[in-house]
């Protein structure tokens, strides 16, 4: 059996979820970015863990592992809280590090009253300003992780811009009512069960995307 039909088969046990691509010279070496493979290559892992175990292989030269350090600071915040720790979803990672690019590279806030749960037209998704008093756009939120990754059900983010530091932007939704209350299930959001969790940050932005359903 060849090297090549060995590591085909070898891929195939793995479901679905995160997608790698390989950056292009005219790409930005974002930490945030997508996940990286040999150029046009795609690849499908069943979850975050596998992915970060298996990124090593000679193989995969290139590839980089997502940075979990945003999701991880929220689940030791809510260990601390006594919650448990949700797990971080391959796909609500992808939509996470996705939305960070955009604001990036077009700022969509700046027509949108400085809403930064608001996306550009400039993607495969449906662009839009998202208003917290209009019922009407608020699909432009939670029909992201299913326009972006397949994600099965709705996607709730908690976005903040300021400082590129992920402990800055955790500390500004701990202050916040309205984030920290999504981060440990308070208030209006109590009544869900988190099982899915995927955040980003760079270049002055951050979001954290929470879902009730897994991967």
């Amino acid at each position: 059996m060849s090297k090549q039909t060995k590591r085909d088969r070898w891929l195939e046990v793995f479901g679905r979820a995160c997608y790698c691509r390989s950056r292009t010279k005219k790409e930005p070496a974002l930490q945030e970015d997508a996940l990286w493979l040999s150029r046009r290559q795609f690849i499908k892992v069943s979850s975050i863990e596998v992915l970060l175990a298996i990124c090593s292989f000679p193989f995969l030269q290139g590839c980089t592992p997502p940075d979990t350090t945003l999701a991880q600071l929220i689940n030791n915040y809510r260990q601390q809280n006594r919650l448990p720790a949700i797990p971080i979803s391959s796909k609500l990672m992808q939509v996470a590090s996705t939305h960070i690019s955009d604001l990036r590279a077009y700022r969509p806030e700046n027509n949108c009253a400085a809403n930064f749960h608001s996306w550009s037209t400039h993607g495969t998704w449906t662009g839009g300003c998202y208003k917290a008093d209009d019922n009407s756009t608020w699909s432009i939120m939670w029909d992201k992780p299913k326009e972006i990754a397949g994600y099965p059900d709705k996607g709730y983010e908690i976005a903040y811009a300021g400082s590129s530091a992920a402990q800055d932007a955790l500390n500004s939704w701990k202050s916040s009512s309205p984030h920290n209350d999504v981060m440990l299930n308070k208030g209006q959001w109590q009544p869900f069960q988190w099982k899915a969790l995927g955040a980003a940050y760079g270049g002055g932005y951050a979001c954290a995307w929470f879902g009730a359903t897994s991967d």
